[in-house]
């Protein structure tokens, strides 16, 4: 080997070394501006995924806070029932007491029609009476 050679096979092994890291070099950069580029579509999609969930986190909190209003009233509409429905026991126990006292009163007044009976009966016989003595006399 000549000494022209060396130093030709040095540079010729330097520059193939130097393009080698270039290669590597742009490699790795390539990557990386890939890898980042990922990255930030990840954190980009993220933030959106996180704002839609914030946006439907406050709509379905305004539907618990309606649902939460519709089971109060509906909970009130329930007592009211309930009260109802305990007032019409308290009612039908006072329905048998009036129908006790109409049939009671019912069992008076037709006394009472028998005894107006008798004494329309005792008029009419008084009546007739009065009427035949008028005519014989």
């Amino acid at each position: 080997m000549d000494k022209i050679d060396i130093p030709f096979l040095l540079v010729a092994f330097g520059s193939v070394c130097a393009f080698l890291i270039l290669g590597l070099f742009a490699i790795f950069n390539w990557w990386m501006k890939n890898e980042y580029v990922r990255v930030h579509r990840a954190q980009e999609m993220e933030a959106r995924i996180m704002n839609r969930l914030d946006e439907e986190a406050r709509t379905h909190k305004g539907e618990i806070k309606e649902l939460d209003a519709r089971m109060d009233a509906m909970q009130a509409t329930i007592a009211k029932i309930s009260a109802i429905l305990e007032g019409m026991s308290v009612l039908n126990s006072e329905l048998k007491e009036i129908r006790r006292e109409i049939s009671q009163g019912n069992a008076e007044f037709a006394g009472f029609r028998g005894e107006i009976n008798g004494v329309k009966g005792r008029f009419e016989a008084l009546d007739h009476t009065l009427r035949s003595k008028a005519l014989n006399s």
